[in-house]
């Protein structure tokens, strides 16, 4: 299936549509999530999630929903089924929330929240934040975050105040 979904993004790329990849071997939110159940449910088998302040919407559920049970099987449901993505982000929209940042090793989330900001005709602004690993282990141990320059420019565009910090 890699060379098929290769195909597809090639194709994609041509006609202008951006398809941010992942690097797993398998179609998350998709029965192929079923491969690494057994592997998620034991490595998560040991948390105890605690209620929260914060509030908390959920793309499985795609509504706000109490941190508490975000136990393994609930992230394993998130991994398997297809999820309430759009649902969830037009729902923070539409309540007025205006900046949106995704801190991720692979910000592919991003795209998603822009075309929802978008199609509800919205003046958010969305932040993708990119861990680099391998800056870590170059820098000496030093954690490296890159903020991509056609977001950090819209935020500062919208009036949004980022914060820089460099620790040495």
């Amino acid at each position: 299936e890699t060379a098929a979904v290769e195909e597809f993004t090639a194709a994609c790329a041509e006609d202008g549509v951006r398809v941010p990849r992942v690097g797993v071997d398998y179609a998350s939110h998709s029965p192929q999530g079923e491969r690494v159940r057994d592997r998620v449910l034991a490595a998560l088998a040991d948390i105890t999630p605690l209620s929260g302040d914060v509030p908390f919407f959920s793309t499985v559920t795609g509504d706000e929903v109490d941190t508490r049970g975000l136990n393994a099987d609930y992230w394993y449901t998130n991994l398997r089924h297809t999820v309430q993505f759009e649902r969830v982000t037009r729902t923070l929209v539409d309540r007025g929330h205006d900046v949106f940042v995704e801190v991720s090793p692979h910000p592919v989330l991003a795209v998603g929240v822009e075309q929802t900001i978008e199609d509800a005709d919205s003046r958010a602004v969305v932040v993708g934040i990119a861990g680099l690993q391998a800056a870590q282990h170059q820098a000496g141990g030093v954690v490296v975050r890159l903020i991509h320059l056609d977001h950090l420019k819209a935020a500062l565009q919208r009036g949004v105040a980022l914060e820089v910090l460099l620790v040495f």
